[in-house]
């Protein structure tokens, strides 16, 4: 097919084109390298312009009919029919295309989508380990692939640590018959999650008679779980556990005491 060259006034750009092209709206055409919107028929260059002047004129009836379409197109961009579209409405006019800009375009896109995909995954690696304790309490599948992207990148996956889902079912205090300075502290806890939860510190605290304290004690998971007992492992779901002491009390005359539950 017949075509002819216009050229986008805005950056000289060259571009061969069909009369299809011009005439698909009027004339209005989109510069692929800049952008710019201009009416194609107006910027034909000069040796186009002649040949559709002189296929214009009756002597030269055996002008290529493809440029005879293109004067057509041009002439009724000239006097628009009331049914032809509104010309301000340029958003579906043709987009005009270099050669080889069309595969720099698709080279591009791969560029950005791969761009993109990089991204997302970046993004899902910092989520994963800001949010890798909440993850792996709400989806306890994903536990093993944390912990092993926490072995990568040297973070640590802590259980869930929360005072209100921890309860102490029961406690008491005894003095050692064979050791009066000495106590027993024995307490239940249960975790009354569907989770498992890390273990918590308790804090003792003696009183006399009028309930006032005489010395407070806070007692960390590893004071009273067994040494073979991994401080990781965590009380498990909807599980109780028992809490053994054997504290020295010397000297002090305590005639009651408090047990509470926390997370330091």
């Amino acid at each position: 097919m017949k075509k002819v060259t216009t050229t986008c006034p805005n950056c000289g750009a060259s571009f061969r084109v069909t009369p299809q092209q011009l005439g698909a709206r009027q004339g209005q055409v989109r510069c692929g390298q800049c952008n710019t919107l201009f009416n194609g028929l107006e910027s034909l260059t000069m040796a186009d312009k002649k040949i559709e002047e002189a296929a214009a004129t009756p002597s030269v009836s055996s002008a290529p009919a493809v440029l005879r379409r293109a004067r057509q197109v041009q002439i009724s961009a000239a006097t628009p029919a009331p049914a032809q579209p509104d010309a301000d409405d340029n958003s579906d006019a043709p987009v005009l295309y270099l050669p080889d800009m069309q595969a720099g375009a698709s080279k591009h896109r791969s560029a950005w989508m791969a761009g993109c995909a990089a991204l997302a995954l970046l993004l899902l690696g910092q989520l994963s380990f800001h949010f890798r304790d909440v993850a792996a309490r709400d989806m306890p599948a994903l536990r093993p692939y944390l912990t092993g992207f926490c072995g990568v990148f040297g973070c640590e996956l802590a259980l869930p640590r929360d005072a209100s889902l921890v309860t102490i079912e029961a406690s008491d205090l005894k003095q050692r018959p064979d050791r009066p300075q000495e106590v027993n502290v024995t307490a239940l806890l249960r975790n009354r999650a569907d989770y498992a939860m890390a273990y918590p510190s308790l804090e003792l605290t003696l009183t006399d008679a009028n309930n006032q304290a005489l010395a407070t004690r806070v007692i960390h998971p590893q004071d009273y779980l067994e040494k073979s007992a991994p401080l990781t492992g965590g009380i498990a779901p909807q599980a109780e556990l028992n809490v053994k002491l054997h504290l020295d009390v010397t000297d002090l005359s305590a005639v009651g005491y408090r047990l509470d539950l926390f997370y330091p």
